[in-house]
């Protein structure tokens, strides 16, 4: 996987294109040395349009009649993804989406029915993915947990017609990567790049990215050793914020303004149908 790398000398940016597998940052000055496979490096901030009107949506999102209702849906995706899992030590994604529940004023109560009821049922419904192609060459990847997929895709059409999207069977696989991620900080002190970097190599991770914008630490590696991985970092004392499969775009597109507005509507009615977890794209 290639990746870009800007260093800032004497006022001016310069970019260096390098791939994950064979560059390491250097952890004592100079800029790159080999090493096993892995990588620390800055993200900073952008500034993308895309996201901004996303991050908008998902604020009016939050105070929309049917919230408790998706929430409901997230946290039985959650223990499907970890086997059953409804130990919010251990599966920190359950946790995190507690965490948000909790912090839109869904209570106690009403959560712990919700996992009650999902321990106890024989069938919590199965995680999906359904692809969506829409104009200027862009791509949807929802996550959903269902019993009834044709039900399910029957309602998605009626939202996605109007904007000219078409589901596709496999056409956006190959336009993405799936990965793991582990979101996490160390208990004790700013996050140590050379710390870091060892405690991902020792517990199976690929990549692990310091986010300049909030100060976390990103670990990637393989969706099917996120438990694992996760596991491990929890033993080098970090509290994990967040752990998750996410769709990488290898490449992302750019769209008007007016389109933009359109697919965040559409992105917005899907949201609002509890089976619809998550959306990914290759939106720039």
């Amino acid at each position: 996987m290639c990746n870009f790398l800007q260093i800032k000398v004497n006022g001016i940016c310069v970019f260096f294109r390098f791939h994950m597998s064979r560059l390491l940052l250097s952890l004592t000055g100079s800029l790159c040395q080999r090493a096993s496979g892995i990588m620390a490096f800055k993200r900073c901030a952008g500034h993308s349009k895309w996201q901004n009107i996303r991050h908008i949506k998902a604020l009016k999102d939050s105070q929309k009649s049917n919230m408790f209702q998706k929430y409901s849906q997230q946290i039985k995706g959650a223990i499907i993804e970890a086997g059953g899992n409804a130990d919010l030590k251990t599966n920190s994604k359950l946790r995190n989406i507690i965490d948000q529940a909790k912090k839109s004023n869904m209570t106690v109560d009403a959560i712990e029915r919700v996992i009650t009821r999902a321990k106890q049922s024989q069938d919590l419904g199965k995680s999906a993915f359904v692809e969506l192609k829409g104009p200027g060459g862009c791509w949807l990847i929802l996550s959903v947990v269902t019993n009834n997929v044709n039900s399910l895709k029957s309602q998605l059409k009626g939202v996605y017609r109007k904007c000219l999207f078409q589901e596709s069977s496999g056409g956006a696989k190959s336009l993405f990567e799936h990965k793991g991620f582990v979101v996490a900080k160390p208990k004790s002190g700013p996050p140590s790049v050379e710390a870091s970097l060892e405690h991902a190599i020792e517990a199976g991770a690929e990549d692990v990215i310091f986010r300049e914008e909030d100060g976390l630490l990103e670990f990637q590696c393989d969706p099917a050793d996120l438990l694992q991985v996760q596991a491990l970092i929890m033993q080098f004392k970090y509290d994990v914020i967040e752990s998750s499969n996410r769709f990488i775009p290898h490449s992302k597109v750019k769209l008007p303004d007016d389109v933009l507005m359109a697919i965040s509507d559409m992105c917005d009615n899907l949201l609002q149908l509890p089976e619809v977890v998550e959306i990914s794209d290759n939106i720039e």
